[in-house]
């Protein structure tokens, strides 16, 4: 449903999946992004030598940034990615800004 929706795309956060891992669960993560159009903006290591802290989008490049911050007390750097949405939410679209927050994904229901 999402793929057809034609509705920007935004996943981001401490995912786990090491994007330069050839493992096969981080193969088939990195394949269903890219069934929805959806490329990976991160590529630095955010843990060690680990990049398991990302976002992926299907916008534009001109509408979405990166860039990675190292905090002073923590084991991961941080993303901190800006978004233009001024051109997908219109009052003539419909289309208004939502986000899930999910900690525990086991007793996540996503549709």
């Amino acid at each position: 449903h999402l793929s057809q929706s034609g509705l920007p795309i935004v996943v981001g956060g401490d995912l786990n999946i090491d994007i330069h891992s050839k493992d096969s669960f981080a193969t088939k993560f990195l394949d269903v992004l890219r069934s929805l159009n959806c490329r990976c903006l991160n590529f630095k290591p955010t843990r060690g030598t680990a990049c398991i802290d990302n976002v992926f989008t299907n916008l534009p490049e001109q509408d979405i940034k990166t860039e990675v911050l190292i905090p002073p007390l923590s084991d991961h750097n941080a993303l901190l990615t800006t978004v233009c949405l001024d051109k997908y939410c219109t009052p003539s679209n419909n289309v208004k800004p939502s986000s899930k927050l999910i900690r525990d994904f086991s007793r996540a229901k996503v549709e």
